[in-house]
Order: structure tokens, then C-alpha cells, then sequence
């Protein structure tokens, strides 16, 4: 997460990273204090990582998905009521209403795992979908997320620093807007797929210019390629 809360895997991986963050820290304070827990949540950059996450939520409410992630379309994601819980800032509720609109539209059929892998539907991110009820119910001290109070974000720059750095550009937060992201970084980070510059372009909600994207691990192997960068 430091210095500015970018997860250097991803957006996929950090949804999984960061729910595991919450829950630890969760039972931390429930069996200890806040303040005995503190210094956890002190971590440069980890309050600040919900901000990520919306930002790589592209206009058409797909996402940014560089080196070893899925450009699907996201279920909503239930860390970022922690998050909120923490912080009480509304723009970080305003993609999540607007997923939850989209998955519970019936002419989608999300709700049947469509289009999404059976594994995403059914097993580890299904796992913690409880805990969007529970921490947006405002459980213990926790707030209401109430998502008809979300707000939407003013912000139409975002820069976060750090072993992979990302900014976002964007006219507006609706779907006809312009939106471009950008990532640098190093190509030899955890499910990087040597991947040191990836792009991706929307306009008038189509995807005008995207990277190839991710490749399978076994493709790489069976060409007979090694060494540590692969390991």
C-alpha cells in the first residue's frame, strides 16, 4: 500500500488482499482495543486504498485491469464498506451503488454467475460477501452505508505512487466521459507479466485502445522459458 495506497498486483488481487486486511484488524478490535490496533491501520497508504480501488472502476463500470487481472465487470465490493465504516467519506459508496444496481438488474443475470467464472461467483470472493451486509448495515460503531447518500466524486485526476504507480484521467464519472488510465512501475512484480506500461482508453462508453492483457502461466512454461523472473 505505500505511499499513496496503490496495490502493486492489481485490482483483482486487491480486493482479495484487503478484505483479509479488514477482517484481521475486525477481530483485532473486538478482541483488544482500537487504540491497541492502531498502529496497523498506520500504515502509509491503507486508508487511502478504498480511493484506489474506485478509481480503477472505469466509466462503463468495468475496470482497469493490468498485468494478471480480469476486465470483467466487478460484483460490488464488500471491503469498501469497511472503508467507509472507517473514514465516512460517501464518493467511496458511489461506483459500489452503481454495482449494485447492475448486479441486481434481472435483464443481466449476474445473479445466476453470469458473466462471471464459477469461482468468482461461488467461491473465494463469495466467502466474504456476507460481510458487505454486515459492515454496511453500521454493525458495532460502524455507520449506515446508505447508498442513496452517495456522492460522487469530484476529483477527474488521480495519481498513487508506488511500486507500481497508476494515474487516472477523466472528463467525468458517467459513461459517455472520456477516461484513460496508465500504469508504470516494475515488470517483475507478483503477477506482473513483464507488464511495465499498460494503458487503457474509454470514450462514449466503448473501450477505444487496451493492452492485450493477461496470458496464461502455462503458455510461457511450455515454450520452455525460465528463470527467476518467472519463478
Amino acid at each position: 500500500y505505500p505511499p499513496m495506497g496503490a496495490y502493486p498486483e492489481g485490482i483483482g488481487y486487491w480486493g482479495y488482499g484487503t478484505a483479509l486486511n479488514a477482517i484481521f484488524i475486525d477481530v483485532l478490535e473486538h478482541c483488544l482495543s482500537s487504540s491497541e490496533v492502531a498502529s496497523i491501520k498506520s500504515v502509509q497508504g491503507f486508508m487511502d486504498t478504498g480511493q484506489y480501488f474506485s478509481q480503477l472502476i472505469t466509466n462503463t463500470l468495468n475496470t482497469f485491469a493490468f498485468s494478471d487481472n480480469s476486465t470483467d465487470l466487478l460484483l460490488p465490493e464488500q471491503v469498501i464498506f469497511w472503508f467507509y465504516g472507517q473514514t465516512k467519506d460517501p464518493t467511496l459508496l458511489y461506483r459500489q451503488a452503481q454495482l449494485v444496481d447492475k448486479f441486481t438488474d434481472p435483464a443481466t443475470d449476474y445473479k445466476n454467475g453470469k458473466p462471471y467464472s464459477s469461482n468468482l461467483v461461488t467461491g473465494s470472493y463469495a466467502r466474504h460477501l456476507p460481510l458487505m451486509v454486515l459492515w454496511g448495515a453500521g454493525t458495532g460503531n460502524m455507520p449506515v452505508a446508505d447508498m442513496n447518500k452517495a456522492v460522487k466524486p469530484s476529483s477527474l485526476f488521480y495519481i498513487a505512487e508506488g511500486q507500481n504507480p497508476i494515474c487516472v484521467m477523466r472528463s467525468g464519472w458517467e459513461t459517455d466521459d472520456i477516461w484513460l488510465g496508465y500504469k508504470v512501475g516494475n515488470p517483475s512484480c507478483p503477477h506482473g507479466h513483464m507488464d511495465i506500461g499498460s494503458f487503457l482508453f474509454e470514450y462514449g462508453g466503448a473501450r477505444f485502445a487496451v493492452d492485450l492483457g493477461s496470458d496464461g502461466y502455462s503458455k510461457v512454461a511450455s515454450a520452455g522459458l525460465g528463470g527467476s523472473m518467472f519463478n
